[in-house]
């Protein structure tokens, strides 16, 4: 028997199994790679095509193709093609339905549960619409992973260190950004702290160099910049030439191209990795801020052998985007250790795979409020973002946190609130998410993901007690129960995402199912 996982990337994905004694393999596709470009070509409302071909046709035809949708994951937005209007967890489905489909032509097994990976800074809402987007594939997604968490995974697989160290997971992938602290002992993994931004990656080193290709072109044809930006088949041309160029920079001092604008005007594009380094410097400085503050929350707090978890032994690379020089050269630098690249594609689906071998093979623990804890023996995860309540303070609405960014989940937490006014007939929740690991902070600091209403006794006195319990289940389900403490009335709160409703859902997967999805158009 074998399990799953999946790493769904901005760029590129790719899908691994374990087998029952931990043994990983990546499932190539069907055109024999490892990795498969997470790019979509419309060709009809019946047909869609995923990977290298939709990729170069996104050139030819930039109006009917889906790039980057990962960026999207958890909005409301909606993308027109041949008419019809499709959501990012559908556009998603159809890249998991390929790496599906493919690994089921190649294995011969029938594939349907699956572990899928996500950044680590993914919130609610994004987390739930990579699960939707699951569902809609007509997957079983047993758990959501958080991407450095599931390389993690994979190293200690496979390192199997006997006593216990601390290790830098910086994964720098095509459009996120993490950072993970955590403890590796054999095959056991404790995240500590993560940070990151999920809308940082390489797409972001693309762009600056695009930017710097542009004023070159232009200033040696004499064509405003407008021109270029305008021409959308030039400058899908020039995506694809620039990501080639930046690979070429991880092996060069410098390299080179054309790029024709009409009949007329044509240029040769050069740049240096010296160049390359000064115009997205501050993208990389970005990424070492954010690894800084991660080292500062992991200080907090103390390994299971009592060392400090700042004290890092390793850093290990994962993500496309960390085979830039630049990359390994700044860290090492910063942390005076050598980094280590591990397997950049493949090791957040191994460490999918590996997670879901787990899953199935250990039954959950029993059910707490807000959801499912699984049996957490090898694998310890933390929250990525804080969670609370809106309150009064000093007359001010403050955000109170209840849960805080990096506790260990699953968890259970009570905080205790009091009334305003005598005879206070009922007491609004809002319940807010943020990134703020203060226990306080300015409610413009969250984001309002869930709202209800407590209604009281009548009679209650002024500063009447009311425990309000945040309940955080290991795939980010969180729940709210508010209790009245005098006399038990109480309220629940189940947090629903922003993005589809269970009827839509249903929908989309019956409307996918009839899609044709193919590698070739």
């Amino acid at each position: 028997m074998f399990y799953y996982g999946i790493d769904l990337g901005t760029t590129y994905s790719c899908i691994a199994r374990a087998d029952e004694n931990g043994a990983v393999e990546v499932i190539k596709n069907i055109e024999g790679k490892n990795i498969t470009p997470s790019v979509v070509e419309f060709i009809s409302s019946t047909e869609i095509v995923v990977g290298e071909t939709a990729k170069g046709d996104a050139i030819l035809a930039p109006d009917n193709v889906s790039l980057y949708i990962k960026r999207s994951m958890g909005k409301k937005d909606e993308f027109l093609f041949h008419g019809e209007k499709y959501k990012p967890e559908q556009i998603s489905a159809f890249i998991l339905k390929k790496l599906v489909s493919d690994a089921s032509s190649l294995t011969g097994e029938e594939i349907t549960d699956v572990v899928i990976s996500v950044p680590a800074y993914f919130g609610f809402d994004e987390k739930q619409a990579t699960e939707n987007a699951g569902r809609i594939a007509g997957l079983n997604v047993l758990a959501i992973v958080n991407e450095p968490t599931a390389a993690a995974i994979a190293y200690g697989a496979k390192s199997k260190a006997k006593e216990d160290k601390i290790v830098l997971v910086y994964d720098l992938g095509g459009g996120t950004f993490d950072i993970t602290v955590a403890e590796i002992v054999g095959d056991r993994v404790t995240v500590i702290s993560t940070e990151g931004n999920h809308t940082l990656g390489g797409k972001d080193w693309d762009a600056e160099l695009i930017s710097y290709f542009v004023s070159q072109f232009c200033e040696k044809t004499g064509v405003d910049e407008e021109r270029v930006y305008d021409d959308t088949e030039v400058l899908n041309e020039l995506v694809i030439k620039t990501e080639e160029a930046k690979k070429e920079l991880s092996a060069k001092n410098s390299t080179a191209f054309s790029l024709s604008l009409g009949r007329e005007q044509r240029a040769k594009l050069e740049v240096s990795v010296d160049k390359f380094d000064e115009i997205t410097r501050h993208h990389l400085s970005s990424t070492i801020e954010l690894t800084k503050v991660a080292i500062k929350q992991a200080a907090t707090k103390t390994s299971s052998t009592g060392k400090s978890c700042d004290k890092f032994d390793e850093i290990i690379l994962v993500g496309g985007s960390t085979r830039m020089r630049q990359v390994k050269e700044a860290l090492k630098k910063e942390f005076g250790i050598e980094p280590k690249l591990f397997e950049p594609d493949e090791a957040v689906a191994r460490g999918a795979a590996l997670l879901a071998q787990y899953l199935v093979t250990n039954p959950p623990a029993q059910t707490a409020v807000g959801g499912i804890a699984r049996k957490s023996e090898r694998f310890e995860e933390v929250t990525s973002k804080s969670y609370g309540i809106e309150t009064i303070d000093k007359q001010k609405s403050v955000l109170s946190h209840v849960i805080l960014k990096n506790d260990k989940i699953p968890l259970s937490n009570t905080e205790t609130y009091y009334t305003l006014e005598s005879n206070q007939w009922a007491v609004e929740l809002k319940i807010y998410e943020s990134n703020i690991m203060e226990p306080i902070t300015d409610l413009s600091f969250g984001k309002l993901i869930a709202e209800n209403e407590l209604k009281l006794p009548p009679d209650l006195p002024a500063d009447s007690p009311l425990d309000v319990t945040f309940s955080l289940d290991r795939n980010g389900l969180l729940s709210i129960t508010a209790v009245e403490r005098s006399r038990g009335g109480s309220c629940n709160i189940t947090v629903k995402t922003a993005g589809l409703q269970e009827s839509e859902i249903l929908r989309l997967r019956l409307a996918t199912s009839a899609i044709k999805v193919t590698e070739e158009a």
